[in-house]
C-alpha cells in the first residue's frame, strides 16, 4: 500500500532520484481522476507529516536541487489541496496543526527548509479558505480552528525572529512571508475573532517587520539586493493599510521612490552597453509592483509621488521613448 511504500523510503537510504519518482508518481495520483476518493482511504494529515518527516529527515540537503524541491511544494499543495475538500478529511488535519503549532512556536524547526516550506504552505491555504466570505458549514469549524491555531504559532515564531538583532537573509526573508500571511490572516473575512492580547501581540510584530522590511527597500542601492519576500509584503500590507491599525509610520511615497531607484540603478549596471528608455528600464515583475502600491496611495500620496517623479525626469538624462 501507499503508507507502507512510504515507510520503506523512510527507513531506506534511498537517494535523491528514488524520492522523485515516488513524488512524481505521487502527484500522478492526486492529479487522477479518482483523486476525491484518495484521502478518505489514507490520512491526509499523515501523509503530509510523513512527506515532511522524509524530508527533514534524508533529504534536507538535497534542497539545493531546484526540481525536488518543486516537486515536494507541489505535492504538499495538492494534498492540503485535496484534504481541504470534505469533513471526513478536514477534520484530519486537526493533530496535524497541533503538530505544527507546537513546533513553529519554538522556532527551532523552522531553520529546516522542508519544514519551514510545509508550514507555510498549510498556513497559506488555511488564510485562503478563512478569507472566503462564505465557508461550508461542514467544514468552517475545523478551518477556522486550525488557521487561528497556526496565526497564534507564527505570531510567536516572527516576535523570535524580529528578537534576532543579526538575523541573516533567510531569516529575514521567512520574516516577511510570515508577515505577509498574518497580514492576510488579520483581514479575512471568516476569521474567528481573537483575544485582543493575541491581536495587539500580532500588530506589534507585523508592524515590526513592516518597518524592518522598508528600511531593507530604503537601504538598497539596487534591487539585486532587495528581497522579493519583502516587495511581496510591502505590497500585500499597503493593500491591506486602511484595514490595519497599529500600521507604522510608513511613507508610501518614500518607499515607491526608493524602490523604483533601487530597479532603475540595477538596470544601469547590467545594461552599461545599451541605452535605457522608459520602455526597457524596468522588468515586468517591477513594473507590476510599484503599480500595486502606486494603487495603494492616497490622492495626496500620488501627488506626492508625481512630483517627485517630475523633478527626477527634469534632472535625469534616461530619454523618453520616441
Amino acid at each position: 500500500s501507499l503508507r507502507r511504500n512510504l515507510k520503506v523510503v523512510t527507513s531506506s537510504p534511498e537517494d535523491s532520484a528514488l524520492i522523485k519518482t515516488t513524488c512524481k508518481h505521487l502527484l500522478t495520483i492526486l492529479d487522477g481522476t479518482r483523486r476525491p476518493w484518495l484521502l478518505d482511504f489514507l490520512d491526509g494529515g499523515f501523509l503530509f507529516s510523513k512527506l515532511v518527516t522524509v524530508f527533514c529527515e534524508d533529504f534536507s540537503q538535497d534542497f539545493g536541487d531546484c526540481a525536488l524541491y518543486r516537486l515536494y511544494k507541489e505535492l504538499l499543495v495538492k494534498v492540503i489541496r485535496e484534504a481541504f475538500r470534505k469533513k471526513n478529511t478536514v477534520s484530519k488535519i486537526a493533530p496535524l496543526v497541533d503538530e505544527f503549532k507546537d513546533t513553529i512556536s519554538t522556532g527551532g524547526m523552522l531553520k529546516q527548509k522542508p519544514f519551514s516550506t510545509a508550514a507555510i504552505i498549510l498556513f497559506d491555504h488555511l488564510v485562503m479558505e478563512v478569507s472566503k466570505k462564505v465557508l461550508q458549514e461542514d467544514t468552517k469549524r475545523y478551518i477556522q480552528k486550525c488557521a487561528s491555531s497556526l496565526s497564534e504559532a507564527f505570531s510567536l515564531h516572527l516576535g523570535h525572529l524580529l528578537e534576532d538583532v543579526t538575523l541573516p537573509i533567510e531569516g529575514r526573508s521567512q520574516a516577511f512571508e510570515t508577515g505577509a500571511l498574518l497580514v492576510k490572516y488579520a483581514t479575512a473575512a471568516s476569521r474567528l475573532p481573537s483575544e485582543e492580547t493575541d491581536e495587539e501581540y500580532r500588530r506589534k510584530v507585523v508592524s515590526g517587520a513592516l518597518s524592518m522590511a522598508c528600511r531593507d527597500v530604503m537601504e538598497s542601492k539596487n534591487s539585486s539586493t532587495l528581497s522579493r519576500e519583502a516587495l511581496s509584503f510591502l505590497s500585500v500590507a499597503f493593500k491591506h493599510k486602511r484595514n490595519l491599525t497599529a500600521f507604522p509610520g510608513v511613507s508610501i511615497p518614500d518607499v515607491w521612490m526608493g524602490t523604483n531607484f533601487a530597479f532603475t540603478m540595477a538596470a544601469k549596471q547590467t545594461s552599461k552597453s545599451t541605452l535605457l528608455t522608459l520602455r526597457n528600464c524596468l522588468a515586468d515583475d517591477e513594473v507590476t509592483f510599484l503599480q500595486e502600491i502606486f494603487k495603494c496611495c492616497s490622492s495626496d500620496e500620488i501627488k506626492d509621488i508625481l512630483e517627485k517623479l517630475l523633478t527626477l525626469m527634469l534632472s535625469d538624462q534616461i530619454p523618453s521613448p520616441a
